[in-house]
């Protein structure tokens, strides 16, 4: 419960700054500083931000994924909500990582949803 109020109270770069390096060794995923170039990867981090398509654009849901050590984008096309991603949920994802306007970007990644959060 503390934790989910934190998420609501902390701004954007305190939620980036927050240091995740134990999720990422627990589950093996790779740092998002560590990304380079195009290719398969998985990554694990705290959601920063959820951005819905407005009803007159083509649904897509973005969020924000950082791990303490760097922000990657992440899109669902297709998807307006995904229930039980929202700020500060940790999650976890595995796909194709690709570059949008030089930023780390994964479309359409399987996802896992790591913490006992409860759904809203």
């Amino acid at each position: 419960m503390k934790k989910r109020l934190l998420a609501f109270l902390n701004s954007r770069d305190e939620i980036e700054a927050h240091d995740d390096a134990a999720l990422r060794r627990s589950s093996g995923s790779t740092s998002i500083s560590e990304l380079s170039g195009r290719g398969p990867v998985r990554l694990g981090g705290i959601v920063a931000t959820v951005t819905e398509s407005t009803p007159e654009e083509s649904p897509s849901l973005w969020i924000e994924l950082s791990d303490g050590s760097g922000v990657v984008r992440i899109c669902w096309l297709g998807r307006r909500k995904i229930r039980g991603i929202h700020p500060g949920r940790q999650l976890e994802v595995e796909g194709m990582v690709s570059y949008k306007r030089g930023r780390p970007t994964l479309f359409n990644p399987t996802y896992t949803l790591i913490d006992s959060d409860r759904e809203r």
